[in-house]
């Protein structure tokens, strides 16, 4: 007998392992094991004794054995509650238990099955838990259902419904109330009640749709149930540890809140009915010809139109989608001309507004002020319908958006609108909660006292209504010192209707005083009493944002001590900490210590009485005289007070001096008072900033009060300063002061940031500039937004998205002129900043109150996250679409997604690919909107993203590296390790390959950005298994990655690493982790060698005139051994100037390639070009090795190859049919060649990154044609897929072209068709680099230099006449050279062919000279001529430096100064004076171009004014 009795009973098998008996066929033999594995689990403290059986778990829960199942459940009880993480076998039991254990007939089985979810709620939270408990509610089986139901009521009596989402639960209630069997019946009865006891009525609502009679039996039940308050029974782990802790620290105080800790889960949970209700997709169900019938003719068919939308609207919640084309297509109703169809559609705002509730505070703007301007209506049906759409508008927003919609309406012209906005206002004031702030209620005040003046009755009414209800919210203190100007018939009526206000919300409590309040108490008394203080604390000027409100802020004042030792009562004040990043905080008051009347004779104890009468003089030179004697005053005395001073200089000679000597020497006071006096606070800056704005357009004053500002801004704040400028900046009447003070405004920005700016102040202030006719001021505004685009970045778009269209494209324009600017570098900063360590963050806090970061989390409903999985693909689509729409709609989240993430990792095991792209897309979107934070979610979706690598499609795996990306580039690299480590050990090759590509990829870039790269150690077992992958894909990218890995690990412990390896995989391995070791560092050169700084090879060329200094910068003409000062621009030699000897005359006709070395090292390309290009070797003379350039640093690739011979060998034998001399009579060259005996083939290249560079260049020059064509096309394959790894090593490649060119093209004579085909590939390659202008921006002038000249030389070769090929080889270099001109540096191009131009012209000084070396010139010199056309638009786009191409051009004059040119052309050398007049017009063009501002790029020329280049500017 097996199963159920009988035999066996008395056989042992504890002999058998446990996880044979698990598997056993006796459940005898299985009930052992479940016992041992339960006393195990009991005991055991080792996690892997609980992991190495989760996969058992299930079993033990299906057994078909009815006592070996409920001994199962007792082991699975004891797994959960002891196993370190139990949740991980949670989605795998609890349906399990579900399924086969709450339908058993045992008691005791139900009764564990019972306990054991439980136990799974109580480690994690209720929501996962129900969601796999649900489906037991689905079962054919009445008793399961009913088991299931009494399954559910447990959870929520036992843990309550704080930490869970009922709605699943209560949307099962009606089936169930509906079923079949009384037992399920009455399980449902009471999982309502328990319900009820938890979330009270509002549960009600979905209980509507039952029985009369089931309804009344719940009320009867509901009636029985005791008043208090339903409390847990258990509670979760987490909550646990919280109470725990908090008992601690109460014990720890003093024991007294200890017993109050568990009470904060004991309330009853508020939960809103609408939570509840399914939402209506108002857009989904409109009629599909609704737009077409709103636009019709017929004011019936637009009717129809809206009633059908006016019952969609009338639901109670509607779903959150796009709903702008709708709402502006409602807000156009507004101007309709039947009344009936207005009434209609401002229902159908006010239903949607209610419907979807602050989920329409984005639409709000674009439809508020057409409900607004429609209130002129006299049709009370009509007004009753608006004032009701903006009710429900304004009902989720904040009061102050409602002052600021109608601020502008208050004042409207037609008194119907202004009285109805005045009632709005009571509107809003009788239902909101929250008594408005002190802002909110000074701006209403203002609004409101204008209005209380207005000629119509009804709008006078309405505005003591709206004072007195405003009063009922707020108190009468906050309201009286703004009634104060009221008379008395006034006041009564707002006294009469705050008596009669019924409001919602309670005035703000008064704060208690702190402890330290009283003993300062009797000091204040007596100062609010003085008068001083009451008068100096009535005059805050117009520009004082906040006028001192309180009297006793004057406590210096009080007393009748010298000012000066009053100062330090009013350092607290002056030393405030400003608000942090831009954060927009309630500013302290500007408290005034002194008044204007008493001001002088305070300020006599240490100003004359003669002296602050000469202020006053009649005489602008005696009052000049005045200033210069109080400026020393001020430097000299410290102590003085700085207000005192400023009020007196208010009076005499005042802000309107006349004389601008005095006005500018008043500023230097001024300005001399912040930077000196320790009195100086904001009060003295208040009192004199609005005068100084005044004077920004006055050409003779601007720089002074310009730097007075500056000065006020370093020392309090550049906030402070533009906070007062705002207003009187607005009230400029000169549009000239207001666009200069615009260009200061800049000018700040740049020098300051905008740490501790409020950001949306200035927008708003940029905005009434924008608005302004002057076009100046247009302009500049449009300049400071685009500095702070710089800062802020694209998001500050959508602040000025309201201007008109051709303002808005003027703006773009801007912005994508700045778009790739860095941020300007801060140079000042303010000593408040200084002081409170706030100017590190301050930008980012400037960004962040910009762009506030939302919560999102409670966006993603229950049912969102249902329809994402649904069974239905269509279903799911639509619910990953509403997610992305709330991702996209907030670009910056805060670090709260709810369940979100659990219902993203199962969509990304989709069926359907298109669902997997769109949720990879989600995790993308989230990890960019939510930054750093994201961490904790990365780890979550990491491996199921990873996993989506094994897809064959390549748009899948698109999708998962760009999400990998983000989560690594968001996140952090160090959250996802663990996981990748994982994912790398999975069977797909295309997995294994695509991410160690990216790893390889994303580390590379880190350590380009210098950022720090976590440890990667956890990845080094999977990627040694890599290099032994059958798949050469993935053993190549494990290659490409272990450098990586072993520059992160260190060498050594990658070797360590090794140690569990077999000895054939160990030997096949180490020579890849040997050749991926790091090169030592270089060695620092030694003092005697090293290079002398010169910028560039023209400076360097020998002077045709005897002693000519004229114009020459700094060893232009000077023998190598003659000392020099350092030259204006300076780059590295490779080689010491007294190492090289003066240059030899040439002879040959045309210019050829300075050294060539026939195998190219690490870094080398086979072209020595040095920096100093005129500078060449003798003939005869030793050429350097290129083995002594490193060649010994890729001894791994090397080791199995015969080391190549000396490069100075007098004969060498061509590999493609060359034999050329050891000395090239042209310019001293030794041209060689040296073949690569046994040469690697490239698919065999074991390493990668720079070695792999240098192996192609060796390649590439290789006399072997297969060779190098080879290496020309793994070349061209790596420009296509990694450029970004070619640009370190362009120069060293385009170096190797030119080379090859020369020899190829030397050998075309033989008519070797290897060699024409490596030409082709040679000519093709060079495209390909030029082409990519990212790589051709890169290469530098001397390769330029090299490749330039050897293009010109193959362009007039004779010799490719008598080759088959030889007129496409033609037109393949002159498409080269075409591609060369256009994508290269402009400023290394142009030195490069000045250089090539002044060596060929240098030779010829007479008629008998070479007339094929002209046509060389003549071809360098149209070269020359098509850079020239697109100077300006170089100059314009930033592309060309105009100081370096005005300092090579100078250098070309200094070589042949223009009198010899001019000799030339007289007596009729070849090429005449073409070179210098060529010169000439890259100068005219550049004049042209830039104006008189080029005269400011002549910084890089020797005593410029002297040049010939300074000269023909002048006469240009």
């Amino acid at each position: 007998m097996d199963e159920y009795g009988g035999g066996g009973s008395d056989e042992n098998f504890n002999a058998i392992p446990v996880s044979d008996r698990l598997e056993h066929k006796n459940w005898k033999a299985r009930v052992s094991a479940y016992e041992e594995l339960a006393k195990l689990f009991r005991t055991s403290a080792n996690p892997n004794d609980f992991r190495q059986y989760e996969g058992s778990l299930k079993k033990m829960a299906l057994d078909s054995n009815a006592v070996a199942q409920e001994s199962g459940l007792t082991t699975l009880i004891q797994f959960v509650e002891n196993a370190p993480d139990p949740n991980r076998t949670k989605s795998t039991v609890v349906p399990a238990v579900v399924e086969k254990c709450l339908s058993s007939t045992r008691a005791g089985t139900k009764a564990k099955a019972l306990e054991l979810i439980l136990l799974y709620v109580e480690v994690d939270t209720p929501d996962p838990v129900i969601e796999d408990v649900l489906p037991g509610l689905e079962a054919k089986l009445p008793k399961l259902v009913a088991t299931t139901t009494n399954t559910l009521a447990g959870i929520v009596r036992t843990f309550g419904v704080k930490n869970m989402n009922v709605k699943p639960l209560i949307k099962k209630l009606p089936p169930l109330f509906g079923h079949s069997d009384k037992n399920v019946r009455a399980e449902a009865n009471a999982l309502t009640i328990e319900l009820y006891r938890w979330i009270g009525k509002a549960i009600l609502p979905s209980l509507e749709d039952l029985k009369p009679v089931q309804l009344k039996e719940l009320t009867e039940a509901f009636e029985k149930l005791p008043d208090e308050k339903a409390t847990p029974v258990k509670y979760l782990r987490s909550q646990q540890a919280a109470m725990a802790a908090a008992a601690a620290a109460a014990a720890e105080g003093g024991g007294d809140d200890a017993e109050a800790a568990p009470e904060e889960d004991e309330d009853m949970v508020v939960v809103d009915e609408l939570d509840l209700i399914d939402p209506v997709d108002v857009s989904a169900k409109m009629e599909s010809n609704f737009y077409e019938l709103l636009g019709s003719k017929k004011w019936q068919e637009r009717k129809e139109a809206l009633d059908g939308l006016l019952n969609l609207c009338k639901s109670p919640k509607i779903s959150d989608s796009n709903y702008s084309e709708l709402v502006g297509a409602l807000g156009k109703r507004m101007a309709d001309t039947n009344i009936n169809i207005v009434i209609v559609a401002a229902n159908c705002i006010e239903g949607l507004a209610k419907g979807l509730r602050e989920n329409f505070n984005r639409y709000k703007s674009s439809v508020a002020g057409l409900v607004m301007d429609r209130l002129k209506e006299r049709k009370v049906t009509v007004v009753e319908a608006l004032t009701g759409a903006l009710n429900a508008m304004y009902s989720t927003l904040p009061y102050s958006d409602l002052l600021e919609d109608t601020a502008a309406n208050v004042a409207h012209k037609n008194p119907q609108i202004r009285a109805e906005v005045v009632k709005l206002q009571i509107s809003r004031l009788k239902e909101i909660k929250i008594a408005p702030s002190k802002q909110e209620i000074k701006t209403a005040c203002e609004l409101l006292i204008k209005a209380f003046d207005d000629g119509d009755a009804s709008v006078r009414e309405a505005t003591a209504e709206a004072l007195g209800t405003l009063m009922k919210c707020c108190g009468e203190k906050p309201l009286l010192a703004f009634l104060e100007g009221l008379d008395t018939v006034k006041m009564g009526k707002v006294k009469e209707y705050f008596e009669k206000a019924v409001v919602k919300a309670k005035p703000a409590p008064v704060a208690p005083p702190p402890k330290a309040a009283p003993p300062k108490a009797p000091a204040a008394k007596p100062a609010a009493k003085k008068p001083a203080p009451a008068a100096a604390a009535s005059e805050a000027p117009p520009a004082a944002k906040k006028p001192a409100a309180k009297p006793a802020a004057a406590p210096a004042a009080a007393t009748k001590k010298p000012p000066a030792k009053a100062a330090p009562a009013a350092a607290p004040a002056a030393a405030k900490k400003p608000p942090a990043g831009g954060a927009k905080k309630e500013e302290e008051p500007i408290r005034y210590k002194y008044s204007s009347e008493s001001a002088e004779e305070q300020a006599a104890e240490f100003l004359t009485p003669e002296l602050i009468a000469e202020f006053g003089d009649t005489n602008w030179k005696i009052r000049l005289e005045a200033m210069e004697k109080l400026h020393d005053l001020v430097d000299n005395n410290p102590e003085f007070e700085a207000e005192l001073i400023t009020r007196v200089l208010a009076k005499k000679p005042g802000w309107k001096e006349s004389n601008f000597q005095v006005t500018t020497k008043l500023y230097g006071i001024l300005q001399l008072q912040a930077q000196k006096l320790s009195s100086f606070s904001k009060a003295c800056a208040a009192l004199t900033i609005p005068a100084m704005v005044d004077k920004m357009g006055d050409v003779k004053l601007k720089k002074a009060a310009g730097d007075c500002l500056t000065v006020y801004a370093e020392t309090l704040s550049l906030q402070f300063v533009l906070s007062q400028s705002y207003d009187p900046l607005k009230k400029l009447k000169a549009p000239k002061a207001l666009a200069d003070a615009l260009q200061w405004v800049n000018q700040q920005l740049e020098d300051f940031g905008i740490a501790g700016l409020q950001v949306r102040e200035m927008i708003e202030f940029l905005k009434v500039a924008l608005g302004s006719a002057n076009a100046a001021v247009r302009t500049n505004a449009v300049t400071v937004l685009g500095t702070l685009r710089r800062f802020i970045g694209p998001g500050i778009r959508t602040f000025v998205e309201d201007c008109n269209s051709s303002l808005l494209s003027t703006i773009d324009a801007e912005f994508a002129k700045v778009a790739d600017m860095d941020p300007p570098q801060v140079t000042k900063g303010s000593a408040e900043e200084s002081a409170g360590g706030g100017g590190g963050g301050g930008a980012a806090a400037a960004v962040e109150e910009l762009f506030p970061k939302v919560d999102i989390g409670n966006s993603f409903t229950s049912a969102m996250l249902e329809e994402c999985g649904d069974a239905n693909w269509k279903v799911r689509k639509e619910g990953l679409e509403k997610v992305a729409a709330i991702v996209d709609a907030n670009k910056r989240i805060k670090p709260n997604l709810g369940s979100l993430p659990g219902a993203l990792k199962l969509r990304l095991a989709d069926s359907n690919k298109m669902l997997q792209i769109q949720t990879m897309e989600i995790c993308t979107s989230l990890a960019n909107a939510m930054g750093k934070p994201f961490e904790k979610y990365a780890r979550i979706l990491c491996s199921s993203v990873a996993s989506c690598l094994t897809d064959q499609k390549d748009n899948v795996r698109s999708a998962s590296i760009a999400a990998l990306d983000a989560f690594a580039t968001q996140g952090g690299l160090d959250a996802l390790v663990s996981s990748l480590a994982t994912s790398l050990v999975t069977n797909s090759p295309t997995l294994r390959k695509d991410l160690l590509v990216w790893l390889a990829a994303f580390c590379t870039k880190a350590k380009e950005r210098e950022e720090k790269i976590p440890d990667l150690s956890p990845l080094a077992p999977p990627v040694l298994q890599c290099l032994q992958d059958r798949s050469v894909e993935v053993r190549k990218a494990g290659q490409s990655f272990l450098p990586v890995l072993v520059a992160n690990m260190g060498y050594d412990a990658v070797v360590a690493k090794c140690g569990d390896l077999k000895g054939a995989a160990k030997t096949s391995i180490m020579p890849l982790i040997e050749a991926a070791k790091p090169p030592p560092p270089p060695r620092p050169p030694t003092p005697e060698k090293a290079p002398a700084p010169e910028r560039g090879a023209l400076s360097t060329l020998p002077s045709l005139r005897p002693n000519a200094k004229a114009g020459a910068r700094p060893g232009a003409a000077a023998a190598p051994s003659a000392p020099s000062k350092p030259p204006a621009r300076s780059a590295p030699s490779p080689t010491p100037p007294a190492a090289v000897p003066a240059r030899e005359q040439q002879t040959s006709p045309i210019p050829q390639l300075p050294q060539l070395s026939s195998l190219p090292g690490p870094g080398q390309s086979g072209l020595i070009a040095p920096k100093n290009r005129l500078t060449l070797k003798k003939p005869g003379q030793a050429i350097p090795s290129p083995m002594d350039s490193g060649l010994h640093q890729m001894q791994p690739e090397y080791d199995d190859y015969n080391d190549p011979p000396p490069a100075n060998n007098p004969q060498l034998s061509m590999g493609m049919g060359m034999q050329r001399g050891a000395y090239d009579s042209m310019e001293g060259i030794t041209p060689t060649s040296q073949p690569l005996n046994g040469a690697r083939p490239m698919g065999r290249l074991s390493v990668s990154g720079g070695a792999q560079m240098d192996y192609l260049v060796s390649q590439i020059t290789s006399d072997d044609a297969v060779q190098s064509i080879d290496a020309l096309k793994q070349l061209e394959k790596a420009i296509t897929m990694q450029p970004e790894v070619v640009i370190p090593h362009i120069n060293e490649l385009v170096n190797a072209h030119t080379l090859q060119i020369r020899l190829a093209y030397t050998g075309l004579e033989l008519r070797n068709n290897s060699t024409t085909r490596v030409c082709k590939h040679l000519v093709n390659s060079l495209v390909s680099i030029f082409s990519n202008k990212q790589l051709a921006m890169k290469v530098e002038s001397d390769p330029l230099y090299n490749l330039l000249h050897e293009l010109a030389t193959r362009l007039l070769d004779k010799n490719l006449d008598k080759v088959e090929s030889g007129q496409q080889l033609a037109k393949a270099l002159n498409v080269t050279m075409v591609k060369v001109l256009d994508n290269s540096n402009r400023n290394a191009t142009f030195n490069a062919l000045l250089l090539i131009l002044v060596r060929c012209a240098q030779p010829l000084r007479s008629v008998e000279d070479s007339a094929h070396q002209a046509k060389f010139g003549d071809l360098i010199m149209k070269c020359i001529w098509k850079l020239t056309k697109t100077i300006k638009e170089c100059v314009n786009s930033g592309t060309l430096k105009p100081n370096e191409l005005l300092a090579d051009m100078n250098d070309f004059l200094v070589s042949i100064p223009p009198p010899e040119w001019k000799r030339r052309a007289q007596e009729g050398v070849p090429m005449g004076d073409m070179p210098l007049r060529t010169v000439k017009t890259v100068l005219v063009e550049l004049s042209s171009g830039m104006g008189d501002e080029v005269f400011n790029h002549l910084d890089l020329i020797r005593d410029p004014t002297k040049s010939a280049i300074h000269q023909y500017l002048v006469h240009m």
